[in-house]
């Protein structure tokens, strides 16, 4: 996770806050966003319970992180 927090920083620090920027860091988030839920579905299986805590998790406490950290890229519009 640090990696990627670390990736995230140097693409926006060396590219700038340019539209194309903005949409690189969109799909790459989306993508490893996927990857990482598909991967978590593999490991759970068909174990219910920690599945339903893990998405009230992400639900709750990712996803207004990521919309703010999102926003701060799209004040320059």
């Amino acid at each position: 996770m640090l990696g990627f927090i670390i990736m995230f920083l140097v693409i926006s620090s060396l590219m700038g806050d340019q539209t194309g920027t903005r949409n690189l860091l969109r799909g790459l988030f989306t993508f490893l966003a996927v990857m990482y839920g598909f991967r978590i579905v593999l490991y759970t299986g068909f174990h219910l319970l920690p599945m339903i805590i893990i998405i009230w998790a992400v639900m709750n406490i990712a996803v207004p992180f990521v919309r703010g950290f999102v926003s701060s890229f799209q004040k320059g519009e």
